[in-house]
């Protein structure tokens, strides 16, 4: 089979449970990690819902931003 003549779908059903299971894993990470900072360390709330973890957790280019002191949005890969 030619490259020209495929045309793969741009959406199918599976790309919609991907998307969920996805977001239900993120979600449950996000949950552990702030779970586990609270009860197991005592971090205080302040330390783990401000920008030091949970912006590491939610964007890790945006930790390496924060890093490098760049407030461009762009993150420079080592």
């Amino acid at each position: 089979m030619s490259q020209s003549s495929f045309n793969p779908p741009w959406f199918v059903r599976k790309d919609l449970d991907g998307f969920f299971g996805l977001m239900i894993d993120n979600l449950i990470q996000l949950i552990l990690i702030v779970s586990l900072c609270r009860e197991l360390i005592h971090l205080p709330d302040s330390f783990i819902f401000g920008r030091k973890l949970l912006l590491r957790v939610a964007s890790p280019s945006a930790g390496a931003r924060n890093r490098q002191g760049r407030r461009d949005g762009a993150a420079l890969r080592h």
